[in-house]
């Protein structure tokens, strides 16, 4: 299967400025070991257990799959498949959103749409940094990149993102047909927003 690239990280992702000391930046290689240490903290966060069981815990398979996603990150970002902009306390990492390209997705999931997925560090919740942040993102798409539409999938026991999704102008599509959530035993719900 031919995966096509969207973008040029070079000339396409630039960084933006939320305020004076927090800033929108493409994830590189830049801070490769400072962003680990961050997504480590989130090994025994009760919200990371629910909905990305994954990362929860300090086994060496999770921490393996903790570096695996970031260096995944910041290769298909380089390669215009997929891409991340981290979300910056000066330098320090405070969450991260990551989209990915239909023909990334339906190599890894059989889905053919664009795809936003967020998150956001613990001591860091509740600041409303998605909430500026997001908008940022569905601009560079719509404006640099041409997209007409984004899905997003979120557990529908995570109410704080799917107040997110909703602020910044995501719409439940009502599909319900998607695997359950082993971990929590919810559906994801589909969410879709349409430039």
């Amino acid at each position: 299967m031919n995966i096509k690239a969207y973008f040029n990280p070079a000339t396409d992702l630039r960084a933006y400025r939320l305020n004076q000391s927090i800033f929108l930046r493409p994830f590189d290689e830049t801070y490769l070991e400072e962003d680990l240490a961050a997504l480590n903290m989130l090994a025994f966060d009760q919200e990371v257990k629910k909905y990305m069981s994954g990362f929860y815990g300090i086994e060496p398979d999770a921490v393996e799959r903790r570096k695996e996603y970031l260096v995944n990150t910041i290769m298909t970002t380089q390669i215009g498949i997929a891409f991340a902009y981290s979300i910056r306390l000066n330098a320090g990492l405070c969450g991260w959103i990551k989209v990915t390209s239909p023909s990334h997705n339906i190599v890894t999931n059989n889905f053919s749409n664009w795809l936003i997925d967020f998150v956001t560090l613990p001591m860091f919740r509740n600041k409303n940094l998605m909430k500026a942040s997001i908008p940022i993102i569905l601009d560079l798409m719509r404006d640099d990149m041409d997209v007409e539409e984004v899905y997003a999938m979120v557990d529908s026991g995570n109410k704080a993102s799917i107040h997110v999704l909703e602020t910044v102008g995501f719409a439940d599509t009502g599909n319900r047909q998607m695997a359950i959530n082993e971990s929590t035993g919810n559906k994801p719900y589909l969410y879709v927003y349409r430039m």
